[in-house]
């Protein structure tokens, strides 16, 4: 809301920028259960290191989680460690995929549209290019990820 509403305000006849900090510790965490809360997301991302921020994606229109959230963390090398210990996870019946994010990717429009999980592929796809490959012929995915059970 803030840069929405202060990006380009002029003040005291200067126009003033803002935006978020560029970042490169920013991840997606996804296929979350859908009741995981908040605090359940916070405990799961906290061991790894300390972190700027961390927050659940939720329905505009439901309320409900939509099964992924983001965390930030104050240093990149955390951010790895999670990615490696979270990639692959098994939470509950769910296996956690986890991605590097942009921070330009954190607008509105750009949080509520653009992952897809999909569950149970056939056991011949198996890197992102064979799962590229499938999606093709519908569309071409910006990014593709397969994790696997160890």
């Amino acid at each position: 809301f803030a840069i929405k509403e202060f990006h380009q305000y002029v003040l005291r006849d200067r126009e003033i920028s803002v935006q978020l900090q560029p970042t490169d510790a920013l991840l997606c965490i996804a296929n979350l259960p859908r009741a995981f809360t908040q605090q359940q997301f916070e405990e799961l991302v906290r061991p790894f290191g300390n972190i700027e921020r961390c927050f659940l994606v939720h329905s505009a229109t439901t309320g409900h989680s939509k099964g992924y959230g983001f965390v930030e963390y104050m240093k990149k090398d955390s951010a790895a460690r999670a990615k490696s210990e979270l990639l692959g996870k098994q939470l509950g019946s769910r296996m956690l995929y986890v991605h590097w994010t942009e921070v330009g990717s954190l607008t509105f429009p750009m949080l509520h549209s653009r992952c897809l999980c999909v569950d149970r592929l056939p056991q011949n796809i198996l890197t992102a290019q064979d799962l590229r490959s499938v999606l093709t012929d519908t569309h071409t995915p910006i990014f593709c990820q397969v994790g696997t059970s160890a």
